[in-house]
């Protein structure tokens, strides 16, 4: 018993503590739930990906090496689970959100035809030279199985306009995204009516609509905001339905800090400029460029709609006889979306490294309510 209290006390200190550390808006889901009907579902547009002014010619450079860390006691530790529930019972909170024709689709956004990315000449990749394979989930509904599942479109309003991210479970309530989808950085402040749709697909939600209960950004992202950030992610922490966590409906997703240099990655996400944005789609790549400000660029083709979305690696299930190397952790995120190019030529984003911050953010919403993590 001395034992267990004084386990407690420090659980309950160290929930104090992080308290301090993270800016967190406590939401509504009542007001989510109100906002989003079918018309608005359908009318989101895909949030604008922050783009950077850069030089091509440098990405040719030798990449960097991800700096050393210093330890940080991780009071819940991440390892991805797939679905605890089965069946007919993981399909129970499905809905339509839209049925509409293509046409009545189009008549509700305002830009018809998505962003487009300049061919490239030969290979898949752009001036950047960052290789890289472009592709849909085939068939589609490959999104409903794990570790696809845990991966949606986020909804969310910034005043009266609606827009649509990407992001990923990653925990029993948390939902993973970019900082520049849930907080504007000053003057602009926490966006609303967050509520997330995993495995989406073309107005389909086979695991229903969840809406959020808080957002958690780093004190250093809601101060400057702007891209290329070190800490351009953030949390949702995602109310359960009918006593069912997000998590046990999807499965989450893994984290792993310190890995986004050197790496072989899935990039998710609902690109707007890759079937409007009503499929999930696919980058595998592993040519990367470091920079030197705490983010890393990896060779992709998508656009708005896809920031938030999770760079994962070791993606999918182990065959039987597969060993591991020397980077095992299995379907582990190690960063989301956050930036593109000005010149859209250069076919390449940029994520920010999951450090200290990052872990300190995520045991801050871990600690916001039992059972989030």
């Amino acid at each position: 018993m001395k034992k267990l209290l004084v386990f407690v006390l420090v659980l309950a200190l160290a929930s104090s503590a992080a308290a301090q550390t993270s800016v967190v808006k406590q939401l509504d889901p009542l007001r989510a739930k109100a906002r989003w009907t079918p018309e608005a579902f359908a009318g989101a547009r895909p949030m604008p990906l922050p783009r950077i002014d850069f030089d091509a010619s440098r990405i040719l450079a030798e990449p960097k090496a991800a700096e050393a860390q210093e330890p940080f006691v991780d009071h819940f530790p991440s390892v991805a689970a797939e679905p605890t529930l089965r069946g007919a019972e993981r399909y129970r909170f499905r809905t339509r959100i839209y049925d509409l024709s293509p046409a009545e689709l189009r008549a509700l956004l305002e830009k018809p035809e998505p962003e487009a990315l300049p061919e490239p000449l030969s290979k898949n990749y752009g001036t950047g030279g960052l290789d890289y394979t472009s592709s849909r989930l085939i068939p589609s509904e490959a999104g409903e199985a794990f570790p696809y599942a845990p991966v949606g479109k986020l909804f969310f309003s910034i005043g009266e306009e609606s827009f649509v991210c990407s992001g990923a479970v990653i925990a029993p309530r948390l939902v993973l995204t970019a900082g520049h989808c849930v907080h504007g950085g000053p003057g602009q402040g926490f966006f609303d009516d967050f509520t997330f749709i995993p495995a989406f697909n073309r107005g389909d939600a086979p695991f229903g609509t969840w809406t959020a209960t808080a957002a958690f950004v780093t004190p250093a992202w809601a101060a400057s905001g702007g891209v290329p950030h070190p800490q351009d992610y953030a949390f949702l922490e995602i109310a359960d339905q009918d006593g069912t966590s997000i998590g046990d409906v999807t499965g989450r997703l893994a984290f792993l800090p310190d890995r986004l240099a050197d790496n072989h990655l899935h990039l998710l996400g609902y690109p707007g400029n890759l079937d409007g944005g009503q499929e999930m789609h696919q980058i595998t790549t592993g040519d990367f460029f470091a920079f030197n400000d705490g983010t890393v660029v990896y060779g992709s083709d998508m656009t708005g709609g896809s920031s938030g979305g999770p760079w994962v690696q070791n993606f999918n299930r182990k065959a039987s006889g597969q060993g591991g190397g020397q980077n095992r952790a299995r379907a582990a995120v190690v960063a989301v979306t956050s930036y593109g190019f000005t010149n859209a030529a250069i076919r390449a984003q940029g994520g920010s490294e999951f450090q200290r911050e990052f872990r300190v953010l995520r045991q801050d919403a871990c600690f916001n309510q039992p059972g989030n993590c």
